[in-house]
């Protein structure tokens, strides 16, 4: 089974929806002293703005293949150092538009 690492709580009708299909692993339910304990092993990250993903992170996390970024912006991830080691990356700019609207 896929295994995703979320960088943010996972709300608890998104959570059992994906538990049907992967893995999932959370920064701070899962463990809130060591939030990345359980990204190792994880090929999906849902990242939050709480951390940078450079090329030195994906070195230390290369079963990682794709990073999606809640929101507007990418400005935490390394896109070109991402490319470089086959890791796609994708945000979701109309996320926050019916919410702010």
């Amino acid at each position: 089974m896929l295994r995703l690492w979320s960088d943010r709580t996972v709300p608890p009708g998104i959570r059992a929806e994906f538990d049907r299909q992967l893995i999932v692993h959370g920064s701070s339910e899962d463990s809130p002293d060591d939030p990345l304990r359980d990204l190792p092993g994880a090929r999906a990250i849902v990242a939050g703005a709480r951390r940078n993903y450079d090329g030195g992170f994906l070195d230390r996390y290369p079963d990682v293949k794709v990073i999606c970024r809640t929101g507007i912006g990418i400005d935490n991830i390394v896109v070109q150092e991402a490319t470089e080691r086959g890791v796609a990356v994708c945000n979701t700019p109309e996320g926050p538009t019916v919410s702010t609207a």
